[in-house]
């Protein structure tokens, strides 16, 4: 998965993420699947961020965003 458009492997994801949740923790962790990507692989990352307030210790709950493909073409063009 890229993070960032940086390479992350989900054992990895909470990691990778916790400098900028700390910074900003009700900033939405945007979420955007390639067309080609499982389902399986999907709901493992959206579990991984769903259990990341206990495992990183936050006080709030990980905000989740999944874009449509509307909003992903209206704001993340091209």
């Amino acid at each position: 998965m890229l993070v960032d458009r940086e390479p992350v492997s989900l054992a990895r994801l909470l990691a990778h993420l916790e400098p900028k949740l700390l910074l900003e923790p009700g900033k939405p962790v945007i979420v955007e699947a390639a067309e080609a990507t499982a389902y399986g692989p999907m709901v493992d990352v959206l579990d991984e961020l769903r259990q990341g307030q206990a495992k990183l210790n936050l006080a709030d709950e990980i905000n989740i965003a999944l874009p449509t493909e509307r909003e992903i073409a209206m704001f993340w063009p091209g």
